[in-house]
């Protein structure tokens, strides 16, 4: 007998290109302009980045329209989307929150969110996450 939704996509996972690939590999975690950052706020759970995920940001890439990127100001870091054009401006949920760019430094480009599935315990990721909610 065989199972109704084995071969339903939503249901199955299935090997693809990325089957046997190292992570380091494929995100740049190896490469020296390759920063990590834990999210420490709930600002941008509209965009599906929660508190505690984890932002992996490579210096080394060019920014295009539309990129996630991180910028810098100040020593704080923050996470926006890049407007390019001939009005650029970094924004959220489609709102330009910040056109004035001369006081913001890009800082990189961000290639992936990655999301525990877990709780860290007694980890470093919990330490600088805060812990257990």
């Amino acid at each position: 007998m065989t199972d109704p939704g084995a071969d339903d996509d939503l249901t199955v996972l299935r090997e693809g290109a990325f089957a046997g690939q190292d992570l380091n590999a494929v995100l740049g975690l190896h490469e020296p302009a390759t920063f990590c950052f834990v999210m420490h706020t709930k600002a941008l759970e509209s965009e599906s980045i929660f508190e505690g995920d984890l932002i992996v940001c490579r210096r080394d890439l060019k920014p295009h329209n539309g990129d996630l990127v991180v910028v810098s100001r100040q020593r704080r870091f923050l996470l926006r989307y890049l407007r390019s054009g001939p009005e650029p401006a970094l924004y959220l949920g489609g709102t330009a929150d910040i056109r004035d760019l001369q006081h913001y430094q890009l800082f990189g480009v961000v290639v992936a969110v990655l999301r525990r599935t877990t709780r860290p315990r007694g980890t470093a990721l919990s330490q600088m996450t805060g812990g257990e909610p």
